[in-house]
């Protein structure tokens, strides 16, 4: 698609082009008849310059031999239109524009070794983060790192939160983005250089139209036994430099619609690589969201458990205290035994009550207390003895 177009390269037709003006020279007196005679043959009667292919190495060898590039011209074509002008500088244009142009292949080569170094770079912070033996700041480090070069693809990743299982597909689809990106900002410098260049050869392209037309509509004379127009050399001459206009026009248009062509299918790709790392963050982070959501119910549900448990244990103790209820003796049961402690209760309360009153009397009578630790009868005898012999 990137076939040569155009004017033949200069290189290619100095030495060819010396010898012929060696050969025209012994004909015409000197390079610069040769020059003159040549300039003859590629302007036509009216003065338009014909022969484009040919007009950069004649004025090449020029400018060698006269030193300047004015001086060149004047050789070449003496006094010279606008429009000469013009088809100089757009050959010229032309010409280097043709040097420098890259095929399609040649763009995306070129534009993919300059990512080179973005891509080790990336490979080797991506070996640090999914290195085990280093430390947790050295691989923490490397991911914000990687965060900062890229957020769309690495600027979710945590350590903390286990995100990093995938971070071999993040870099490679890192990789393949960044390549298709410089190969678009390759396509876009093409499409604008050649953009530029069809403009400056569709403006020569209506000049040359311009002329024909001008031609076309001169005044001119019926000559000949074959009847012809008297102009009709000039005529010729401006639809043949029309024409070979036409096909640089054409070639060039050809050569951005490619370009365009190109870009416009990696910017396609770039838009669904951007639709796929965005669905893969977002479904990331949704993961991230229902992993939290799934450990927090684990948490509900443990305390749910150990709620229930202990509820469990305090059903289970009241059934039991309602077992031990249901098994205990009933009132009928209970009534002569409730009968025989009043009773012993009355009977108690009644001695407590003789104890008191004897004891009252022990002691008005013979200084005797029943509460005290020990009992000393032998005084107790002593006393009742004394009692009993006064009388008492």
């Amino acid at each position: 698609s990137d076939a040569p177009f155009g004017f033949i390269a200069i290189a290619n037709n100095i030495e060819p082009l010396i010898q012929s003006f060696q050969s025209l020279g012994k004909q015409s007196g000197g390079t610069g008849g040769a020059l003159k005679a040549l300039a003859g043959s590629l302007v036509g009667p009216g003065g338009l310059l014909l022969g484009i292919s040919l007009v950069s190495s004649a004025v090449t060898v020029a400018v060698q031999k006269y030193g300047s590039l004015g001086k060149a011209i004047d050789a070449l074509f003496g006094n010279y239109t606008k429009l000469d002008a013009q088809v100089l500088k757009s050959a010229k244009s032309y010409d280097k524009f043709n040097e420098s142009l890259r095929t399609t292949q040649d763009i995306a080569d070129q534009e993919e070794a300059g990512t080179r170094g973005q891509i080790v770079r990336v490979q080797a912070l991506s070996s640090i983060v999914g290195d085990q033996t280093r430390s947790y700041n050295e691989r923490n480090s490397a991911l914000r790192t990687l965060a900062e070069i890229n957020k769309t693809h690495f600027g979710d990743l945590r350590i903390e939160e286990g995100l990093v299982k995938n971070l071999e597909e993040r870099v490679k689809a890192y990789t393949k983005s960044i390549i298709d990106s410089a190969k678009a900002k390759g396509f876009e410098a093409e499409i604008g250089k050649t953009a530029v260049q069809l403009r400056e050869q569709e403006n020569l392209l209506e000049a040359l139209r311009a002329k024909r037309e001008q031609i076309t509509k001169e005044p001119f004379k019926i000559v000949g036994l074959a009847a012809t127009r008297s102009n009709i050399g000039e005529i010729q001459a401006a639809n043949n430099a029309y024409e070979k206009q036409d096909e640089v026009v054409k070639n060039l248009k050809k050569v951005l619609a490619d370009f365009e062509t190109q870009l416009k299918s990696l910017t396609g790709a770039q838009n669904q690589e951007k639709i796929a790392a965005d669905a893969s963050a977002e479904a990331a982070r949704l993961k991230l969201e229902a992993e939290k959501a799934a450990d927090k119910q684990r948490q509900r549900n443990i305390q749910s458990a150990k709620e229930a448990q202990e509820a469990e244990d305090r059903l289970n103790k009241i059934l039991e205290i309602q077992r031990k209820l249901r098994n205990a003796p009933t009132a009928v049961a209970l009534d002569p035994i409730q009968g025989r402690i009043s009773q012993i209760a009355d009977a108690n309360e009644k001695a407590i009550v003789s104890t008191a009153q004897l004891d009252k009397r022990l002691k008005q009578a013979f200084q005797f207390d029943v509460t005290a630790p020990t009992f000393n009868f032998a005084a107790l005898e002593a006393n009742a003895k004394a009692t009993t012999l006064a009388g008492e």
